[in-house]
């Protein structure tokens, strides 16, 4: 009786085909001489008959679903009655990286998208059609899940420090075993591009603010008196929340310069934009500064 199956891919530079290896236990069962057994793919194609004299059973085959059925024979050639069909899977190669090289794969985010981009390689899983690539957060947490069909490829990720792994998949989308790659992915800040404050210019003075997902702005209102270059911090905005900025009310007479910036975690903040303005005394202000002794 045939009682189990299992499977294990193997390298064999000789082979023409890469192949992988299964191992069939038999159940030792009184009076065998000899173990007849039949392998089928996964569309009932007959891909081996075998016999052996011992209950355990080596053969290549093709990554993917197998069915198997066996029976024995005595010593005088009697068969007996087959097997029930025992399916199985044999999975690819696992992947198997270098040992000694653990520099990390680095990149620097890119300014305008916001990420960087790396490319990823590995060795090859043999009997694997496809790679299962997933990239792991510091927290151990998957951020991205990719299948490629090479031995490569590209990522875009977000600051930060990853690892990887690669799972192999074979025939009938059967996958092997899922590896850690020992080599980390450092994606280093960049500085955020400057972003567009528009100016708009009326009766009173505003300040439009970018939108971007992800983004806080930042700013501070100063003051200088006249034409003094020393300027005094007047307001702080961690953050500005609103769409538009406009000068506070009751601001005293005099020259301000109000900056903005934008950041975002992990980053660089962008260069500050700047822009001055006078407020200047009302009617009121004047009389009362001339009518002072």
């Amino acid at each position: 009786m045939l009682v189990g199956a299992q499977s294990y891919a193997q390298t064999k530079g000789a082979d023409l085909k890469r192949l992988s290896s299964v191992e069939l236990q038999w159940e030792d069962s009184p009076g065998a001489f000899m173990y007849e057994v039949e392998i089928f793919n996964s569309k009932n194609k007959r891909l081996k008959k075998f016999v052996s004299k011992t209950s355990l059973f080596k053969f290549k085959s093709t990554s993917g679903k197998i069915k198997i059925r066996g029976r024995i024979l005595d010593a005088y050639g009697k068969k007996g009655l087959w097997s029930e069909i025992i399916e199985t899977t044999v999975p690819p190669d696992d992947i198997k990286f270098p040992q000694g090289d653990n520099k990390p794969i680095d990149a620097k985010a890119n300014n305008s998208t916001l990420k960087g981009k790396i490319k990823l390689d590995w060795p090859e899983g043999i009997q694997a059609k496809h790679y299962l690539i997933k990239i792991y957060d510091k927290d151990n947490k998957v951020v991205l899940e990719k299948t490629v069909s090479g031995m490569s490829g590209t990522f875009d990720l977000d600051i930060g420090t990853y690892q990887y792994s690669v799972t192999p998949i074979g025939n009938d989308f059967i996958a092997g075993k899922e590896i850690m790659s020992p080599k980390k992915i450092e994606i280093g800040s960049a500085q955020l591009p400057d972003e567009r404050f528009e100016v708009v210019r009326g009766p009173s003075l505003q300040i439009k603010m970018p939108k971007k997902p992800g983004l806080e702005i930042y700013g501070e209102l100063e003051y200088a008196h006249h034409m003094a270059e020393d300027w005094t911090p007047v307001l702080k905005y961690t953050p500005f929340a609103e769409a538009v900025w406009s000068p506070e009310k009751k601001l005293k007479p005099g020259r301000y310069r109000v900056g903005f910036w934008v950041r975002r975690t992990g980053w660089v903040d962008s260069s500050k934009f700047n822009h001055e303005f006078v407020v200047k005394p009302t009617e009121a202000e004047i009389a009362d500064t001339i009518s002072r002794p």
